[in-house]
């Protein structure tokens, strides 16, 4: 089953939803596509980062999902880069190069993308999510949920 979020979380929504998220998550990830101009700016939140960096892999080896070229880059879950990446935007899609790294997604223990999103083409799903999280999630975040 999939859950595509019609609406953009943003404020107190996306911080509601990126808490559930690293509740739910040990690892983390942003996607940057080759080719495209990148700010300084990422390379500061990398930077601010860098202790919690997984791995950095060319995303044409990440199975998880049909990146284009590029590389992505696997954070650990934790208070402090939860508190990084749900105070350094106000919005779910505010993710975008050329000033942030690309789309922020989720990765569950099997390895797999659970909560993803395409910043630039405002689209976010979730793959996992049991009834009592769907209640929760319907409860506390303002957002509409269309089943597939």
């Amino acid at each position: 089953m999939c859950i595509n979020i019609i609406s953009e979380p943003i404020y107190e929504c996306y911080q509601l939803l990126i808490d559930f998220a690293f509740k739910k998550s040990k690892r983390f990830l942003f996607h940057i596509p080759d080719g495209l101009r990148v700010d300084n700016s990422v390379l500061s939140l990398f930077n601010e980062m860098k202790k919690h960096l997984i791995e950095r892999i060319p995303s044409s080896s990440f199975s998880h999902t049909e990146y284009t070229r590029g590389e992505v880059y696997v954070f650990q879950c934790n208070d402090e880069t939860n508190l990084i990446i749900r105070n350094r935007v106000t919005g779910l899609f505010d993710w975008r190069l050329p000033k942030l790294p690309e789309d922020l997604s989720f990765i569950n223990e099997n390895d797999d993308v659970w909560f993803g999103t395409i910043s630039h083409e405002h689209m976010v799903w979730i793959t996992e999510c049991n009834d009592t999280e769907k209640e929760y999630l319907a409860s506390i975040i303002d957002i509409d949920f269309k089943m597939q």
